[in-house]
């Protein structure tokens, strides 16, 4: 071969090797490697934690006495008229009213002579009335109770103070003789002080001897 065309040769050859792309190859190398990660850790912690604790304690507390009723003589005339009202707004006309004349007896018990008439309000306007003298403890109790004859029904009459008599009833109006939803609970207060005439609250009146004008003043 010409030596021209050994020479064209190599330069062809070199020019293959010069243009061809490496050979690249991907090596996959394992390693540790240490990275800070936050970790949850479940801990056991001591807090300083404050408790509530249930007990037992004295306390001197200031109390409002009425003095009025512990203070009640002996010898007090508890005679007057009495008089609740119910909620004017929703009952027009609603309350009871009470008269007593307290009869001193000088024995182990007194008597009070009473007699009571209540009214339930628009819009019925029922009645209830009862009267009777019964026996009245003016110890310390300061109590009497009236049992109607009607049936199983009972006032207890219970005086707070000599201005405050406290009426609880036991049994439905009927067994009280009283009209439909005529009760006589609640908390009268002295109205009048004079000794009432008994028998000017009755609806069925006829005694016309009566002093009744305190009662329509």
């Amino acid at each position: 071969m010409p030596i021209c065309k050994k020479i064209a040769v190599l330069l062809v050859i070199f020019f293959l090797f010069s243009c061809r792309q490496p050979d690249i190859q991907t090596i996959e190398v394992e390693r540790a490697v240490t990275v800070e990660v936050p970790v949850f850790a479940e801990t056991i912690v001591t807090v300083e934690v404050p408790v509530v604790i249930e007990q037992v304690a004295t306390v001197e507390i200031p109390v409002v006495i009425d003095t009025e009723s512990e203070a009640i003589s002996p010898e007090h005339d508890f005679s007057g008229i009495y008089l609740v009202l119910r909620d004017q707004e929703q009952f027009p006309g609603a309350g009871c009213q009470i008269s007593i004349h307290h009869l001193k007896s000088g024995e182990p018990f007194d008597q009070l002579e009473f007699e009571l008439n209540c009214n339930n309000g628009a819009p019925s306007y029922n009645i209830g009335y009862a009267t009777d003298t019964i026996l009245f403890d003016d110890t310390s109790q300061k109590t009497a109770v009236f049992s109607s004859d009607r049936g199983e029904c009972h006032l207890v009459f219970e005086f707070k103070s000599i201005k405050v008599l406290e009426v609880v009833q036991i049994g439905e109006p009927f067994d009280c003789g009283f009209g439909g939803s005529v009760f006589a609970n609640g908390t009268y207060l002295l109205q009048d002080t004079a000794v009432p005439a008994i028998g000017c609250l009755n609806p069925n009146r006829l005694d016309e001897s009566l002093d009744c004008d305190s009662l329509n003043d």
